[in-house]
């Protein structure tokens, strides 16, 4: 199965306790994430500044092992909650691809800090709770 390895990953933004997957967006039809979207697995380890993400794809989770380039602003990575799994919208960090990322039976490298880019960052909803500060007399 191939692997897609960022090195120097940079945590910000991303929360600790999501998940983080992603995908191309140029016909490729390839998905990353830590496990097959069935699987428990919850999240990505981070080890000291790199992540590793196995590559599938199209919606079956097949594993790649092809070769590709997948050009710029192709190939993003995003974190979502558990309960959203299938909705992009609820992403809060959205990163993607400054240059051209070469597969090689699957498998790839980048850079995070000087080959990704935050494409969108926004913040967290916020539960607010609302105290009726009147007192009956």
């Amino acid at each position: 199965m191939g692997k897609l390895i960022f090195t120097n990953f940079d945590k910000l933004g991303f929360i600790e306790g999501l998940w983080i997957i992603g995908a191309t967006s140029d016909g490729s039809d390839l998905f990353f994430a830590a496990s097959a979207p069935t699987s428990s697995v919850k999240g990505v380890q981070v080890i000291d500044d790199s992540i590793s993400l196995n590559v599938y794809q199209g919606s079956a989770s097949v594993p790649y092992t092809e070769s590709i380039i997948i050009p710029a602003y192709a190939l993003t990575i995003y974190d979502f909650l558990e309960d959203t799994i299938t909705d992009i919208s609820s992403s809060l960090y959205r990163y993607c691809n400054t240059v051209p990322i070469t597969f090689s039976n699957g498998s790839a490298n980048i850079d995070f800090a000087a080959q990704m880019k935050l494409m969108l960052a926004l913040k967290p909803k916020s539960r607010r709770t609302v105290i009726d500060l009147k007192t009956k007399r």
